[in-house]
């Protein structure tokens, strides 16, 4: 199987140029997304290749990249924030619009085609993607491309934090969020040296 990037790309640009009728600040928090989605696609190839993957699984590394954050356009324009709660969590409404309600063979041409292990790992990858721990029971193979995944995403998360404004990212000015303090959680785990629970 081929998975044909120029395809694949035009298909979920097409997708998210839905959201350009959208103006201020939701406009610019789709616009992130979309400087973010191709970066994330890129660094998702970038790390499969300095591994020593194939081709194949580059491409599939890379349209993992492409489809990860799908559902975050409509959380900018539904919720106005690109937190995640018990209601909207993007990356598992992601995965259930792609693969429940097949949105996937509008952006990948020959989806059908595709072995049943890569389209769990596809999956598992978007579903996955943004979760504090990996769970348990992933194949080797899922859990090579969830981790892939997590990576190329927090990457690109410092860039985007770097180049972005604060309004599109948090909701407030640069003012407003520096006069606020860390919570007593993430504080914790700064100190421990430990991964923080954003929620938290």
């Amino acid at each position: 199987m081929v998975l044909d990037r120029d395809s694949i790309v035009k298909n979920s640009d097409d997708f998210f140029a839905l959201y350009n009728i959208t103006s201020g600040r939701i406009r610019e928090m789709c616009d992130l997304k979309l400087a973010h989605t191709h970066a994330v696609a890129e660094n998702s190839d970038y790390i499969a290749g300095r591994m020593g993957l194939s081709d194949y699984d580059r491409d599939l590394a890379w349209t993992v990249g492409v489809l990860h954050d799908f559902a975050r356009f409509g959380q900018a324009v539904v919720t106005r924030t690109f937190s995640d709660s018990d209601l909207f969590n993007h990356a598992r409404l992601g995965a259930r619009l792609l693969f429940n309600y097949g949105m996937v063979e509008d952006i990948i041409p020959n989806y059908g085609e595709m072995d049943m292990e890569d389209r769990r790992v596809l999956e598992n990858a978007i579903y996955h993607h943004s979760d504090f721990h990996l769970p348990d029971g992933l194949s080797n193979r899922e859990r090579m491309f969830c981790e892939i995944i997590r990576e190329a995403d927090q990457i690109d998360i410092f860039r985007t934090i770097e180049t972005s404004t604060w309004e599109a990212i948090y909701g407030v000015s640069k003012e407003e969020l520096l006069a606020t303090d860390f919570s007593d959680e993430i504080a914790a785990a700064f100190y421990r040296h430990e991964l923080a629970d954003y929620s938290k």
